[in-house]
């Protein structure tokens, strides 16, 4: 097996992301206290609603894997304009937005 260094730019990388989700983990627990009235340790039913987001997390995977396999079939048919649009969507859109028909 070769033998991998990290150089600076994956140093670089890694503590990025590492901020990144020490920031998102934060504001998410702390808007999910404020939104259902007090933080975790206080709160029962905990099982039953990491159940309910292990399913979502799959849902919201298949569903992705959907829309990515839509927008891929729309390029190699020639159809650039919607599948560039409905691939900015997936990225960058809003969970409100809407991708083109002809692509999903």
């Amino acid at each position: 097996m070769p033998d991998f260094s990290l150089n600076d730019i994956d140093h670089k990388m890694i503590t990025e992301v590492i901020n990144w989700f020490a920031q998102q983990s934060f504001d998410k627990y702390h808007d999910g206290a404020v939104q259902h009235g007090g933080t975790l340790p206080c709160k029962g039913g905990l099982l039953h609603e990491a159940e309910m987001e292990c399913l979502d997390h799959v849902i919201y995977i298949r569903a992705l894997r959907h829309q990515l396999s839509g927008i891929y079939v729309g390029l190699k048919s020639g159809r650039v304009s919607d599948s560039t649009e409905a691939l900015r969507l997936v990225l960058y859109g809003h969970p409100t937005d809407t991708l083109p028909v002809g692509v999903i």
